[in-house]
């Protein structure tokens, strides 16, 4: 049975789905984030950390510890983050949000699309298989 708990990140509310009780504590307490950051060009880049605030500064900076693909394409937004459990989960949330559409990802973005559902999984695995 699936357990549903409600966070609040970003001055949003978020309804999120988790196999037990012992996976959502994971994903609030892990200590791993998922960011996405939305540059100039409108782009999206997706990331993952244990802190986020100092992370989105490195990319703002632009340093040798920015990521690449981020360098050069300021003014940066961090436009979402949420809590996403130890590295392995946040790996694979990470894979995920970086699977989805533009407007998946604009949906998640406004609190439309839950990156915990299953339902995500099932298009994405559509969506792949179209694109072989």
């Amino acid at each position: 049975m699936a357990a549903c708990f409600g966070l609040e990140t970003n001055g949003r509310e978020y309804m999120l789905m988790a196999d037990s009780l012992e996976s959502t504590e994971q994903a609030i307490n892990g200590g791993w984030f998922l960011y996405l950051v939305r540059c100039r060009n409108g782009t999206f880049y997706t990331g993952i950390t244990t802190d986020v605030e100092r992370r989105f500064a490195e990319h703002q900076k632009g340093g040798v510890r920015a990521a690449r693909y981020l360098r050069g394409k300021g003014p940066l937004e961090l436009v979402y983050t949420i809590p996403a459990g130890d590295r392995a989960l946040a790996s694979t949330l990470e894979n995920r949000v970086k699977s989805l559409t533009r407007a998946d990802k604009q949906n998640l973005i406004a609190g439309c699309l839950d990156i915990l559902s299953t339902d995500v999984n099932k298009n994405i695995k559509k969506d792949n298989n179209e694109q072989d």
